[in-house]
Order: structure tokens, then C-alpha cells, then sequence
């Protein structure tokens, strides 16, 4: 069976959207916003925190999704609740590892929509959901 069909390229081609995604994130939110960016991709056990940020004294976790077509819907309807537990365990690994004890934190989500026609088209949901939404 070739790799394309085991799904080999198919993945590469995700992790390179993803990949392409979260490069756009970061110039558009260094550009629009106020988001001081300290973090990229930070990783630990339980996952990666895409963009992790200060925001005037709040600690911001952005999760970057990124399509390239609306077969499966907006980039950003793929943040379920399931994820966002996942997400708000990451931070509390992130807070644990960094010491942070008194920490006011914000999750933000940016869909990002890569079609070949246009430039990106890109959603910035600040403070989309919080501890237990």
C-alpha cells in the first residue's frame, strides 16, 4: 500500500497547514493586537499550547485551528468542549512549570481559513471560553 494511501501524506499536509496556520496567527496578532508573545508552541504531557501570551497583566492561551476548505465547518468550530478542558489543563501545567501562583489567565481561539483563491481569512475570538465553559 503507498503512503497516500496509508494516510502518511495526508498527515504531513495537515502538520503543514497547522504549521502554515499558526505562522499566520502569530504575524496577525503581533500586528492587531497588544498580545506580548513569550511562548510558541510550548509543549507538555497532557499537550502543546499553540501561543501563549501576556495581555496588561493576563496571561493569554491562543489555540490556533486552521482549514484549508468548510467541509468540516469554520476552523474554529473545531474547539469543543472536550478540548477546552484539555486547553485549561495545559495552562495549569504551564502555570505549575513557571510558578506562577496568582495568575489571571484568558483563553483566546483564531481560526484561521487558508483557501487557494484569497488571502487568509482569519476569526480572533479574545476570551472565547473560560475555566469549565
Amino acid at each position: 500500500m503507498d503512503g497516500e494511501r496509508m494516510g502518511f501524506e495526508s498527515g504531513s499536509r495537515k502538520s503543514e497547514l497547522g504549521r502554515r496556520g499558526e505562522e499566520i496567527a502569530y504575524e496577525w496578532l503581533c500586528t492587531h493586537t497588544e498580545l506580548e508573545v513569550i511562548e510558541r508552541n510550548w509543549r507538555c504531557r497532557l499537550g502543546e499550547a499553540d501561543i501563549i501570551a501576556w495581555d496588561k497583566g493576563v496571561l493569554v492561551f491562543v489555540e490556533v485551528k486552521t482549514r484549508a476548505d468548510l467541509s468540516r465547518g469554520l476552523p474554529e468550530e473545531a474547539v469543543t468542549s472536550a478540548k477546552r478542558r484539555r486547553y485549561e489543563k495545559i495552562a495549569c501545567c504551564y502555570l505549575a512549570d513557571h510558578r506562577f501562583d496568582d495568575c489571571r489567565v484568558r483563553f483566546d481561539v483564531i481560526g484561521i481559513l487558508l483557501l487557494e483563491t484569497c488571502q487568509p481569512i482569519i476569526h480572533y475570538y479574545p476570551d472565547a471560553f473560560g475555566a469549565g465553559d
